[in-house]
């Protein structure tokens, strides 16, 4: 296994955590549209738990772009733009035609 590999595994985990904890931070505040960080969780999970493992792939990667999206707007809010730039570009690799992340980057 290499260094390489186990750093992206450590990074996406750390994300993955510190996505969850921003969910839970700010439980029903609007973030895309009408739904929020927590139901699209929540809809990713049951949907796991229901067996669309496909679907749920989607909600997870929607999840963790809105997300990414959010730390990286928080960044940009105290001008640490070298932090928010690659969760900019991280949430537009799992979502690529989020027009809220894609307003935000701007």
């Amino acid at each position: 296994m290499s260094i390489r590999f186990k750093r992206r595994g450590a990074y996406f985990v750390f994300t993955l955590i510190s996505a969850a904890t921003l969910c839970g931070q700010i439980g029903s505040h609007e973030v895309t549209g009408s739904q929020s960080l927590r139901q699209r969780y929540n809809d990713a999970q049951a949907l796991q738990q229901e067996g669309k493992l496909h679907e749920a792939a989607e909600q997870y990667r929607a999840f963790l772009a809105d997300a990414l999206g959010e730390l990286a707007m928080g960044y940009g809010v105290v001008r640490d733009y070298a932090q928010a730039a690659p969760l900019f570009d991280e949430a537009l690799t799992l979502k690529p035609d989020s027009p809220s992340v894609l307003l935000d980057y701007a």
